[in-house]
């Protein structure tokens, strides 16, 4: 998980760092290949258009989109709940491969539906580890105040009774005072 995390800090930082070049030194690497204003022009748009394609391509690797898969009317593959996916995934994958091709069209599938349930249930699992990890530390922040409090409660509350019997001791309390303890 934290190689994960790592690249995509690495890339992130990466495309921060190419955008940051991009923009400031926009005109800085401009070098006329030609002397002819027209073919430097047409030099310069291609390049444009090469620099945009690069833009586009690093984007669509940040970022992959999901492919447009057509979807059965009856039961659409994205009105399955997370149980159902990961049953016909365990379903699938003990069926002989030649059989594929007939389990998937009976239950309505594309081979692509799968690998999308497939990488569903790993997002959601994820996110619960994650999600469960942060509850836990904030579960153990709570119970560490808790406990400092309660120390300090226990420390006041000794210090208190050691001051009361002391005054027992030397007779500085009245009647009242002590009944009132």
């Amino acid at each position: 998980m934290s190689e994960k995390i790592n690249l995509a800090q690495s890339i992130a930082a990466f495309s921060k760092k190419f955008s940051k070049l991009n923009e400031e030194d926009k005109d800085q690497f401009k070098i006329p290949v030609s002397k002819s204003k027209l073919l430097q022009d047409e030099i310069t748009r291609r390049e444009e258009e090469r620099k945009e394609i690069l833009r586009h391509r690093f984007s669509d690797f940040l970022e992959p989109r999901t492919q447009d898969i057509e979807q059965d009317e009856e039961n659409p593959s994205g009105q399955r709940n997370m149980t159902e996916k990961l049953n016909l995934l365990l379903e699938y994958q003990k069926i002989p491969q030649e059989e594929n091709g007939e389990w998937l069209r009976k239950n309505g599938l594309h081979e692509e539906h799968l690998a999308i349930f497939q990488q569903e249930i790993r997002t959601l699992m994820a996110n619960k580890s994650d999600n469960k990890d942060k509850e836990i530390k904030e579960l153990k922040k709570q119970l560490a105040k808790k406990n400092k409090e309660l120390k300090r409660k226990e420390a006041a509350l000794a210090e208190l009774a050691a001051i009361m019997t002391l005054k027992k001791k030397l007779g500085w309390m009245d009647d009242d005072s002590a009944e009132e303890v």
